[in-house]
């Protein structure tokens, strides 16, 4: 059985991996704006799933699929913090430091887009937009970041759901 210590061991080591793998998509979905880089971020989205499957899977090999589905969505989760914590750090860098206007640019061209239809026009979001923007209620990119955080483990955690799942379910060959 892994113990804590080695689940959550375990769980740095490939939340790095996964941070790095999530930080450039990140990078690359900013950085894009509509270019090829915005559908090469699109691919590694998609592959997350596939990619912490392939992280989960070697830590249950490397134990000799030694824990049970408790131990391996704890596992999933602990990935996801590290990973979470390590794409926000890099997203704020680049909000902050490289392109510290991309939410303000991003809320107007939203705006701009809502303005150009009279039905959007009528909607309760675009007033709502519109108020923020002129009153300068938009969010920083701390809270982005911050909402990053959450979001990723939120949705990492029940990623690890079935993918711990699926991993106690299927045949391993152990090393």
């Amino acid at each position: 059985m892994m113990t804590s210590e080695q689940i959550y061991r375990e769980g740095a080591y490939k939340g790095v991996a996964m941070g790095i793998y999530l930080s450039i998509a990140s990078l690359f979905m900013l950085a894009g704006n509509g270019t090829v880089l915005s559908l090469v971020a699109l691919a590694m989205l998609i592959g997350v799933p596939f990619f912490q499957h392939r992280l989960m899977l070697a830590a249950y090999k490397k134990h000799r699929c030694a824990t049970g589905f408790a131990g391996l969505w704890l596992l999933g989760i602990v990935v996801f913090i590290g990973a979470s914590l390590i794409c926000a750090a890099a997203t704020y860098a680049y909000l902050a430091y490289i392109n510290p206007n991309f939410i303000d640019n991003l809320l107007l061209q939203t705006a701009e887009l809502y303005r150009q239809s009279p039905e959007l026009q009528q909607t309760d979001f675009f007033r709502g937009l519109s108020i923020a923007i002129e009153n300068g209620l938009t969010f920083s990119a701390a809270d982005f970041c911050i909402e990053m955080i959450l979001l990723t483990i939120f949705s990492g955690s029940i990623l690890s759901i079935l993918l711990a799942l699926l991993i106690k379910n299927q045949r391993v060959k152990q090393y």
